[in-house]
């Protein structure tokens, strides 16, 4: 059994709807990560046979930003609960004895992320 993991910045899962579901039956991804999801708490998205975890970017003006995970339910697997200040989700899915974790992280281009090193 192949394991693929699909990243998309889809710029809205409701709009790309269709897409994600050609995407989701041509490759028949383990796990299918989204950014720039541009969902609001209320929102309901489901996806036959895959559940999906969503990490919202709070704008009471509008949705923006988000990233969501979408695993296959063939594989046991959980959301991990993280404590970043930044727009992440992740979660642990079993393939065939083994864990693996996903994160998936979306940074929009207005944040800036410095490093200094010290020489």
């Amino acid at each position: 059994m192949s394991h693929r993991i699909l990243q998309w910045n889809c710029r809205g899962i409701k709009p790309n709807y269709n897409e994600i579901l050609l995407m989701l039956n041509k490759h028949n991804p383990s796990c299918f990560c989204l950014q720039e999801t541009f969902l609001k708490s209320n929102d309901q998205i489901t996806f036959k046979n895959y559940s999906i975890y969503n990490h919202m970017f709070e704008n009471p003006e509008r949705a923006c930003g988000g990233s969501s995970i979408i695993v296959d339910n063939k594989f046991p697997h959980r959301k991990l609960d993280l404590d970043v200040k930044f727009q992440a989700i992740a979660v642990v899915v079993r393939y065939i004895g083994q864990y693996v974790s996903a994160l998936f992280i979306y940074l929009h281009h207005s944040n800036l992320i410095w490093k200094t090193y010290s020489t």
